[in-house]
């Protein structure tokens, strides 16, 4: 089996899923180090400002525009780069080291969710809060 990977059939659209094993997205895009001799992929683009930044139209200023908004303040700017360094697996799936906990970046809308909503449900945190 060869070392080399496509980017389109074995990256592009593959689940990724973190150290637990829990879906986290998918990968919308890749980041290339356009310096050396071959390209190299430097981290996996995921959520709903990366898609939005691969299609085109109306759709994808709306998904781009959404996104951007549900980015915590101190964030960069672009969509959630997850660095390759934490891939260790590339197979049906793209299995990551580590955990949803530790990728801050990856699904706003979900950590945002659990801050300003789950947090508030009477008996939806851990015991002894």
């Amino acid at each position: 089996m060869s070392d080399e990977l496509s980017l389109w059939f074995d990256l592009l659209d593959q689940q990724i899923v973190d150290a637990d094993d829990l879906p986290i997205g998918r990968v919308e895009d890749v980041e290339l180090d356009l310096r050396a001799d071959l390209p190299e992929v430097t981290a996996l683009l995921t959520g709903t400002q990366a898609l939005g930044d691969r299609i085109e139209g109306v759709l994808a200023g709306w998904l781009t525009a959404a996104s951007s908004r549900l980015r915590e303040p101190r964030s960069k700017a672009g969509p959630a780069s997850i660095p390759i360094e934490l891939v260790e697996e590339v197979g049906p799936s793209v299995h990551l080291g580590a955990a949803h906990g530790d990728l801050p970046e990856v699904a706003p809308l979900e950590h945002w969710l659990r801050d300003h909503v789950v947090a508030h449900i009477p008996g939806a945190g851990d015991e002894g809060e």
